[in-house]
């Protein structure tokens, strides 16, 4: 190992790009609320047929799924995930046993009772059992949501970026369903995430009024609609997709991306601490072993067209890159900690990469 590094620091072109894990990225799990699948944590779904012959869903999960498969491109494997409150057990408690099963990245309910969509959003947001990178996409029929308000279930949550909150009258629609496969069926070695999504399969959302729409705009929750004040109709769309009222979600998504590349590109070089006897050293060979391994990592999802997550920016402290970053090296204890900003489409968006730092750290 020493040797390998010893290549990095002489030449940091020896450092070639893998590919990323993309862990769980065009994964989606549901929970199915009041369920127990006869003892089994999860089901895995491939096909609508499987779908329409499953017995042990309950009716809201089976038309949740079902509305993932009217897309043209559909994610799979789909994970339904099995919570009863009755045992008594908790949200977390399912999704925690769910994800130590499966890799997933984004998450939904068919539940449609905004104390379970929160208790989601709320575990997502602490990365679940093992600070994992998890992101929620839920639906809302609170009124409060198109008034000059917030819906008071989601409070906690307000000025999270980890989440999409989705307004719609109708409970019995599943757009949140189609917004989650839109985004897990993204070719991402092709394309970045948009957070866009326009409805297929004959879905029709409610209809939103122009001062709803406002609203819902201002307090930074979701919506479906055909464009205001334009001659285009037709298409459905989603907008806004906020996931807090000045930050888009492809922001937070977009991060998640990069990081999870990273820590495949410092797992490849270094080996998790478990199994390999070597760290990245501090001074200045570590400071080269980071900055190669972090090109390495984002320096093929940058630059120009559909395909970059990233893009370069004269602003100051990038000097034309799409990222930047900042490393400090304490002795004492033989720890890094550092920030990468990354531009997202003139979105700045930092990271704290001390806890990823801190596992490949001598």
């Amino acid at each position: 190992m020493a040797d390998k590094l010893r290549r990095i620091f002489d030449a940091s072109v020896t450092i070639q790009a893998g590919a990323a894990s993309v862990a769980g990225f065009g994964t989606i799990a549901v929970i199915d609320d009041g369920n127990d699948f006869g003892g089994d944590r999860t089901k895995s779904f491939s096909t609508l047929q499987a779908v329409n012959d499953d017995t042990g869903m309950t009716s809201e999960c089976k038309a949740y799924l079902q509305e993932i498969f009217k897309r043209d491109r559909v994610p799979t494997p789909i994970i339904a995930v099995a919570y009863d409150s009755t045992v008594p057990e908790t949200i977390a408690d399912a999704m925690n046993e769910a994800r130590a099963e499966v890799d997933f990245y984004w998450v939904g309910t068919s539940s449609r009772t905004d104390a379970d969509s929160d208790n989601l959003i709320d575990w997502a947001i602490s990365g679940g059992d093992g600070d994992w990178l998890l992101f929620p996409c839920v639906q809302t029929s609170n009124a409060d949501a198109i008034t000059n308000g917030y819906p008071s279930a989601f409070s906690g949550v307000e000025t999270s970026t980890r989440k999409c909150i989705i307004y719609e009258a109708d409970d019995d629609l599943y757009l949140d369903a189609q917004w989650l496969a839109a985004q897990a069926a993204t070719d991402f070695a092709q394309f970045a995430v948009s957070g866009s999504c326009i409805l297929q399969g004959g879905t029709q959302a409610s209809s939103v009024g122009d001062t709803a729409a406002d609203n819902l705009d201002d307090n930074g929750i979701a919506w479906f609609g055909t464009l205001r004040n334009s001659s285009k109709t037709g298409d459905v769309h989603l907008y806004r997709a906020p996931a807090t009222s000045t930050e888009a979600a492809y922001v937070q998504i977009t991060a998640d991306y990069a990081l999870d590349r990273l820590d495949v590109e410092f797992a490849a070089l270094i080996g998790e601490a478990e199994t390999e006897n070597s760290r990245i050293p501090g001074g200045v060979e570590g400071e080269a072993v980071i900055a190669a391994t972090v090109d390495a990592a984002l320096a093929p999802i940058s630059g120009d067209g559909d395909a970059a997550w990233l893009s370069p920016t004269e602003a100051e402290g990038f000097g034309g890159r799409a990222y930047s970053l900042s490393l400090s090296y304490a002795a004492g204890t033989q720890t890094w900690s550092g920030t990468l900003r990354l531009n997202i489409r003139d979105s700045v968006k930092e990271i704290d990469l001390t806890g990823l730092l801190g596992r490949y750290t001598a």
